[in-house]
């Protein structure tokens, strides 16, 4: 069961403070998770809590972990746009992507769907934990397994070949 969310911020101010306002409505106090707040390492947090004020929502700000240690932690990533969905896939996490403009996806994992989720309004965040929670222990290793598939289409194995390749380029 999904106890541990890690958010994976991305972009700048502007998106962090809609994230946190999302999840302020969609993870009132109390809530079952434990939830890591992951800046961007070009974009602190606290820029953002300054202008929307602190979260509703218990959190741990994940500034001093890695990526991996983030990632190793969480039962599930929360993003809006960021690559690092792509990594979570590649570790055989679900994800779940808000929608926090209604405009045009910024999404990375474009029409993949088979261990990432889509959340429209904050309403729906813990319906769609559920969801993810639902699922016979079969059919979330078969996703998972999709899902590690797909993200190796975009990592390629670091060697001497692969290399002189990208060092061609």
């Amino acid at each position: 069961n999904i106890s541990n969310i890690v958010v994976l911020l991305a972009s700048n101010s502007e998106e962090y403070i809609k994230v946190i306002a999302f999840l302020n409505k969609a993870l009132k106090i109390p809530n079952p998770y434990t939830v890591w707040l992951r800046p961007h390492p070009v974009f602190p947090l606290s820029d953002a809590i300054e202008i929307a004020g602190k979260p509703q929502f218990s959190y741990y700000e994940s500034d001093k972990e890695t990526l991996d240690e983030c990632l190793a932690w969480a039962d599930v990533a929360v993003y809006v746009h960021s690559t690092s969905s792509i990594e979570s896939l590649s570790r055989g996490l679900p994800v779940i992507c808000l929608n926090i403009d209604n405009a045009i996806s910024p999404d990375p994992l474009f029409s993949f769907t088979d261990f990432r989720w889509w959340v429209e309004s904050p309403q729906d965040l813990v319906k769609i934990i559920d969801e993810i929670n639902a699922l016979s222990e079969n059919e979330f290793h078969e996703r998972q397994k999709k899902a590690v598939a797909y993200t190796e289409k975009y990592f390629y194995p670091v060697n001497e070949e692969n290399m002189d390749i990208f060092l061609k380029v």
